[in-house]
């Protein structure tokens, strides 16, 4: 297949052209052998002369833009007659088809452009494959000489008319037009354009185009704009081919032999008369979702196409039969209609599992511009068309389609109190459907809506009774804390063993966000009055209640507001009384990421105590506030309480005679914990440990599944884990001093840790654990295995290890200390 155009003869061409000149080949059958050798001059100079004569229009060949000959038309008398000459210079494209489709298109010039009546051609007698080529395209003998000639009323018309549609398509114009016209065929086709008067540069285009290559359009410059229906009704009546393929001016074509296998398709089954494929979508030249056949049918009938349009414009073909088009006129889908149209005698449709085409989203396309609230009620209209029409029942699919779009006019109608259009709605659906499903949905609609506004009472009431709670919890509580959560994590069991140093009686605690689980729940409530502020934090009304509460506190030179890890116990420092003494906890500082160290610098100022768990953190603070010129004084409100864990008796006994050591990783599973790196070294230490997950899942992990086993909520099952085994592995890129290590250590669980937080002021190597760089992640796994193997070998040196780091929890992590800490610390 070719793709094969004509355009106007250039002066560049004879750097090819001369060559042809003296090929005694091409002149024996045209019988013009020049009389002395043509040199590039020569025909440089002879096109430079022909294309400057009014009476006469030449053109160049082009066969997949490869200039292969020259095609004319000479002694042009207006709008009466002219000689026609061709021959194809390039002989590797000789008795390929060449000829007759250029042929075609000079045909269709002179007839459509010139105005003439008539061509007329003189061929050598032996030239008998030329002489069949010119009465195939209708040219009739006329002498012996051999002249022929040409009734142009009687040209043959193309195999395909490519039907366009344009208005203000001016940024996409190219890619359509060049689309059609990579097409490769071998049959003749033309390019049938409505110019609907557009107000950009679309006509402009247009013209360039059909002037580069004549023959090819038709183009109809409509004088005023007609719009979009009338528009298209004149397109087909233009279009002649036998076929006829849509692509509107903002769609293009991808695939060069879409026409060829259209036509293919129809030629060899009769009983088809519509074809499409499939097209990818376009938005903000991003390519998206592939659209079309999406019902995956074998072929569709009328009783198809009125419940569901499965063809896509831009990639449709049909044959050209005689339909009654004024029905197109005011229906805004008149493609869809066209469709039905076409199928209704009887014939079926096909859509080929190829994408031949993109169709283009964007702000000027019908579609959009119509709105969401145009087009269902055009629809609708549609669908009235077809039953009216055609009498069919819509298949299940139209039925649920049609009841999607009448419930979104209903809504809308009900919602502006249209209450005549809800009513005709509804008639009009069931007309459609001939079933109460709208009716049964509105009804429930009603019911949802009543419910809805009476849970919306009683979560008025709800957060009103919150409120007033809060306001009398307040006045008699000496101690509001406000922490984010409840749920599993190292962080929240800090928080409750603060709240259980201190009296029961005296604790608020205020949760700002809301829990993975309820882990630690009933503990905070066992031991402190629990608010769950995050329940109703997105009402205003609610969040200026509470902040009028804190703001107004009464005897607030007695109470202590103390909060870790909430960005909402920040944002309301500014707004307790002077004499309220403030109190946070930072766990860890972010790295690498910015966290609360960094959102509170600028409410430094407004805290009477700072409390971290490490004195890696308090150097921490010291370098940043250093960094922002905060002053000394404010160092010196940093206090250092190391957290603490419920110490056994005495150390567990491990067993030391199994083949394999027993490894465990507990806490959340979460993205800085790199749980992932925990797995691959699982894989890589088989053979010598068994390696087990416990802990809440906040984020999926590859291969996790072969290694997890659960979320530990009561503390009895944890000691149990603890107490069997031998080693705990930390792999996170950010910590503070996590609680796990300590309740490992005082189980005599040896600790493998990368090197974050404060985790090296207790683990110490080859004394109670081994601390590994925060490095590249193969790193950590490689040195992590390597010390697990040389564990599994060396037993004595992992009981001398569990040993010391037992003694260790001991001496440093012992609950009565810190309860005596955080009792002078809130209130000294």
């Amino acid at each position: 297949m070719y793709k094969v155009l004509i355009r106007p003869l250039e002066i560049a061409d004879a750097e090819v052209s001369w060559k042809w000149r003296n090929n005694y080949k091409i002149w024996e059958l045209t019988g013009s052998k020049p009389s002395s050798e043509i040199t590039f001059e020569i025909e440089k100079h002879w096109i430079e002369k022909v294309v400057q004569d009014e009476t006469s229009k030449r053109f160049a060949i082009l066969v997949d833009d490869i200039y292969v000959g020259n095609i004319q038309l000479t002694d042009i008398i207006k709008n009466d007659i002219a000689e026609y000459h061709i021959f194809i210079g390039d002989t590797d494209y000789w008795n390929k088809g060449i000829a007759r489709l250029a042929s075609l298109q000079i045909i269709r010039y002179a007839k459509n452009v010139l105005k003439l009546k008539k061509l007329v051609l003189h061929v050598n007698p032996n030239h008998i494959k030329a002489i069949k080529l010119y009465q195939s395209i209708h040219f009739k003998i006329t002498s012996d000489a051999i002249k022929m000639e040409l009734e142009l009323e009687k040209t043959p018309l193309p195999i395909v008319s490519v039907f366009v549609m344009v208005y203000n398509h001016e940024k996409y114009l190219t890619y359509t037009i060049d689309s059609i016209l990579m097409q490769k065929s071998n049959f003749d086709f033309e390019i049938v354009v409505g110019e609907d008067c557009s107000t950009d540069a679309s006509r402009e285009i247009l013209i360039q185009y059909h002037n580069r290559f004549p023959g090819k359009f038709n183009l109809l410059l409509h004088e005023e704009n007609i719009g979009a229906q009338k528009n298209q009704i004149e397109i087909l009546n233009n279009c002649k081919g036998k076929y006829i393929a849509l692509c509107e001016g903002d769609d293009y074509w991808t695939d060069t032999l879409k026409l060829q296998k259209q036509v293919d398709f129809l030629e060899a089954n009769s009983e088809y008369s519509l074809v499409g494929g499939k097209a990818q979508i376009t938005e903000n030249n991003d390519l998206k979702e592939i659209i079309g056949g999406s019902l995956n049918k074998e072929f569709y009938k009328i009783e198809d196409l009125i419940s569901y349009n499965d063809f896509i414009t831009c990639t449709v073909l049909f044959r050209n039969k005689k339909i009654d088009l004024s029905k197109l006129k005011n229906i805004v889908f008149g493609d869809w209609l066209l469709y039905c149209l076409i199928l209704s005698d009887g014939s079926k449709g096909k859509i080929i599992n190829e994408v031949f085409s993109v169709y283009r989203v964007h702000n000027n396309g019908v579609m959009k511009s119509l709105g969401i609230e145009n087009i269902e009620k055009n629809l609708i209209a549609q669908y009235l068309l077809y039953k009216r029409e055609y009498k069919f029942n819509f298949s299940s699919l139209g039925q649920n389609e049609i009841n999607r779009i009448s419930k979104n006019i209903l809504l809308r109608e009900f919602s502006r109190k249209n209450f005549l259009k809800v009513i005709k709605m509804i008639y009009l659906n069931f007309f459609l459907t001939n079933n109460f499903m709208l009716i049964k949905w509105l009804l429930f609609k009603i019911f949802s809506y009543v419910k809805k506004r009476f849970r919306s009472f009683i979560l008025y009431f709800s957060l009103l009774k919150h409120v007033i709670m809060f306001y009398l919890s307040s006045k008699s509580k000496k101690n509001i804390f406000i922490f984010p959560f409840y749920h599993t994590g190292g962080a929240e069991k800090v928080h409750l063993d603060i709240i259980k140093s201190l009296c029961k009686k005296k604790n608020l605690v205020l949760f700002t966000n809301f829990s993975h689980n309820n882990h630690f729940l009933n503990d905070f409530e066992k031991n402190s009055k629990v608010f769950h502020y995050y329940k109703f934090k997105h009402f205003p009304i609610y969040r200026k209640l509470v902040n009028k509460i804190f703001k107004n506190l009464k005897n607030s030179s007695s109470i202590t507001i103390f909060g870790s890890n909430s960005t909402f116990f920040y944002d309301i420092l500014v707004h307790l009384p002077k004499t309220t003494k403030k109190i946070d906890l930072i766990h860890s500082f972010s790295f690498p990421d910015e966290g609360l160290e960094q959102y509170s610098l600028s409410k430094v100022n407004y805290l009477d105590k700072r409390m971290v768990i490490n004195t890696k953190t308090k150097n921490d603070f010291i370098q940043q506030y250093n960094e922002n010129g905060i002053s000394d004084e404010f160092i010196d409100r940093i206090e250092i309480i190391n957290i603490a864990v419920d110490l056994p008796e005495a150390k567990t006994s491990k067993r030391r005679d199994r083949e394999k050591l027993e490894i465990i990783y507990c806490g959340r599973i979460a993205k800085e914990k790199r749980v992932n790196i925990v797995v691959e070294i699982a894989k890589k230490t088989h053979e010598f440990a068994n390696i087990k997950i416990y802990g809440h899942k906040e984020i999926e992990v590859k291969d996790i599944d072969d290694y997890y086993q659960k979320n530990i909520t009561k503390p009895e099952d944890l000691k149990k884990i603890y107490e069997n085994a031998d080693i705990l592995l930390i792999t996170s890129y950010r910590e503070g001093f996590p609680v796990v290590i300590k309740e490992a250590m005082a189980n005599g669980v040896v600790c493998l840790s990368t090197d974050v937080g404060s985790i090296s002021e207790h683990i110490s190597n080859n004394i109670t654990g081994y601390i590994v760089p925060n490095e590249d992640e193969q790193e950590i796994i490689n040195k992590f295995s390597d010390l697990i193997k040389k564990l599994s070998l060396d037993k004595n040196l992992l009981n001398q290890l569990s040993d010391n780091a037992f003694r260790h929890a001991n001496e440093n992590f012992k609950m009565k200390t810190f309860q005596n800490k955080i009792k002078n610390l809130i209130r000294e």
